[in-house]
């Protein structure tokens, strides 16, 4: 079971023409079958083996204790890497896991999940390749008593969504985590120069809020509870003057030369 496919062979070239130029004191060394299809590559102390499995092309590394698998699919996306720890000739164990799926037949990715031990993340992707949604699980033990292995329970740790504009430019971010979601609402200028501006809630209060002018002229305002807020205004990235409110009037003034 060999790789055959060109391209695959040339990404393998590649890998290993980098290492060569890299220390050209060592050897690079190949091994084909006898039908002059790759076998075997190794450097130094690394091995990459190409192969055939199940209809899917699967390219090896091994370095030190440690190794990957990585599966592809006909149309030579990768679609699994699985890393492996090798801690002698018998023992080895599967340490991490990437799933990939795509939008159709194109190269987009479309949904990554990657596993270990002990997390689990799910991420989702728009037809750009930009996230629009993550979750974080973690693994737990159940209290099952007895001989048995106790079960292990996923639970959502974090919840990351995000959209964008038509340029690609983040428009609102919401992270939920531990009962408690954090909101972010971006606004951009027709003045490309000009930072956008900005407003971040928590569990839906407005928690703080900045508003440019120009690119170093802004004015930031927090809001420390339901009646209480503290607005400063900042020229040429210098603080100015901040005015302190309670229940919207305005109770003191403190001006910085």
């Amino acid at each position: 079971m060999f790789l055959n496919t060109k391209k695959f062979l040339y990404f393998t070239f590649l890998i290993f023409l980098s290492f060569f130029l890299f220390s050209q004191e060592n050897s690079l060394k190949e091994s084909v079958d006898s039908e002059n299809k790759l076998r075997l590559m190794t450097f130094e102390d690394e091995y990459f083996i190409p192969e055939k499995k199940d209809g899917e092309s699967v390219l090896i590394n091994k370095a030190g204790k440690s190794a990957s698998r990585s599966f592809y699919d006909e149309a030579n996306r990768i679609i699994k890497k699985e890393i492996w720890q090798i801690s002698d000739a018998r023992n080895s164990r599967l340490s991490e896991v990437e799933i990939y799926e795509y939008e159709d037949s194109s190269d987009n990715v479309s949904k990554k999940t990657y596993k270990t031990d002990m997390s689990e993340e799910i991420t989702f992707y728009n037809k750009n390749g930009f996230p629009v949604l993550s979750e974080l699980y973690y693994f737990k033990e159940s209290e099952q008593k007895g001989k048995e292995e106790p079960e292990k329970i996923k639970y959502l740790f974090s919840k990351r969504s995000l959209s964008y504009d038509s340029e690609n430019r983040i428009l609102k971010e919401e992270l939920t985590k531990d009962k408690k979601t954090e909101l972010k609402i971006i606004s951009y200028h027709e003045d490309k120069d000009i930072p956008p501006d900005l407003e971040c809630y928590e569990n839906g209060t407005l928690k703080k809020k900045v508003i440019y002018s120009s690119v170093s002229t802004y004015v930031e305002e927090l809001f420390f509870d339901s009646s209480y807020s503290v607005k400063s205004y900042f020229n040429d990235g210098r603080r100015k003057k901040d005015e302190y409110f309670q229940n919207g009037k305005l109770i003191r003034t403190k001006k910085y030369e």
